[in-house]
């Protein structure tokens, strides 16, 4: 582990998840600044794909359901749903 690693990691030690949100909402848009909207997909995808397993790791079933249910308004007012291939997504025809 890195130096940045380390540092970030004694940062948060001990802070309520509260703070850290507040932490994540003032670093967030200056590292989005640096990066292109090519950048900031692939940096998104990341996140998703390789760490929100950690942060359901322990959750049942039921409780993602919950938290699913709960974050799926505000995924639907950030993502066009007009334009999305729901049906290539979950086994049917692709989007052409």
């Amino acid at each position: 582990m890195g130096l940045k690693e380390q540092m970030l990691l004694k940062a948060v030690e001990g802070m309520p998840p509260q703070e850290i949100v507040d932490a994540l909402k003032t670093l967030l848009p200056r590292a989005m600044a640096s990066m292109d909207e090519e950048q900031r997909g692939e940096f998104l995808l990341a996140l998703i794909e390789e760490v929100l397993s950690t942060a359901l790791e322990g959750m049942s079933k039921e409780e993602r359901a919950k938290l699913m249910n709960k974050a799926l308004p505000a995924l639907l007012r950030e993502f066009p749903m007009e334009d999305l291939d729901i049906l290539g997504v979950f086994g049917g025809k692709e989007k052409k």
